[in-house]
């Protein structure tokens, strides 16, 4: 059921801003009315299985044109009223909110696609006025070094473009409600006896850390084939798949809502995450139980 063309949307937490979905029952606003209280953004304990996961935002104006275009055309297309000079939260289907993650990812690319395309003209340019201007070799020198100075400022530009859209995916992580859950797609790396174990990919959906920590578990369990090790009996740490190091220790709601973050930033350049796990030798396993 559409709205009005002249009336304001108020838009609501518990809806969909991308498609007006109900982000607790799944019911397409647009086609009709649902009874649930879509005023506060949806949590596990609240939803139904018709939507399994919902994701909230902070819009910011300094988001980059195709994200604020995206944005634009569905306060246009369901009429919200909405300033978008100012920040406001937000919430998303997965499918929405894939879209906008898309976006982030185009724009890097173009972003890329742009700088190389500038050097490579710049190149060009400084080639011909070489040619054209043999006899006046200082002028040649000087000109060769503001060309390569253009190209490192554009360069240095497009570096900082792209270390905003990566705060961007953070602060946009971390704000995250706390409630709400994710989907999250990681590869299991088990160390054990100093050499790693065959590695399996899993996708999980939870809210928090200990739900997390306890699929990890059930991980660990299944690719050790040994029922009675203990949270206590190895190291849990993440990282994206190919890093060099030790990684981030994964314990408490703190490394998780950093894990957030790393996620959304590495999914947005298509960058797969591990979990990497690191079981304790045999000897200080059995001191622990001692103990």
């Amino acid at each position: 059921m559409a709205d009005a063309q002249n009336t304001k949307l108020k838009y609501k937490r518990g809806t969909c801003f991308g498609c007006r979905k109900c982000l607790y029952c799944g019911v397409d606003l647009q086609q009709q009315k649902c009874k649930c209280k879509t005023t506060d953004p949806p949590s596990k304990r609240n939803r139904t299985a018709a939507v399994k996961n919902a994701y909230t935002r902070i819009f910011n104006p300094n988001w980059t044109k195709n994200q604020v275009d995206f944005i634009q055309e569905n306060v246009s297309k369901y009429n919200y009223s909405i300033n978008l000079k100012k920040t406001f939260n937000l919430s998303l289907c997965s499918r929405c909110n894939s879209s906008l993650l898309r976006l982030t990812s185009a724009n890097a690319k173009r972003s890329k696609s742009s700088s190389n395309s500038t050097t490579i003209t710049t190149e060009t340019f400084s080639d011909l006025q070489i040619s054209q201007n043999t006899q006046l070799k200082s002028e040649m020198y000087d000109l060769t070094v503001t060309e390569k100075e253009f190209t490192f400022q554009n360069s240095l530009e497009t570096t900082l473009e792209s270390e905003f859209d990566e705060n961007s995916d953070e602060e946009n992580a971390s704000s995250m409600d706390d409630d709400f859950e994710c989907e999250f797609q990681y590869g299991v790396f088990i160390k054990l006896n100093g050499k790693f174990q065959p590695s399996k990919w899993y996708k999980v959906t939870v809210s928090d850390i200990d739900e997390f920590l306890a699929e990890i578990h059930a991980n660990v369990i299944s690719l050790t084939n040994n029922e009675s090790i203990q949270a206590s009996d190895y190291h849990v740490a993440f990282k994206s798949e190919k890093a060099i190091g030790a990684g981030t220790r994964l314990a408490d709601a703190q490394d998780f809502q950093k894990f957030r973050s790393d996620y959304c930033k590495f999914s947005a350049k298509n960058i797969n995450m591990g979990i990497f796990i690191t079981i304790k030798s045999q000897e200080n396993r059995n001191k622990r139980k001692k103990g």
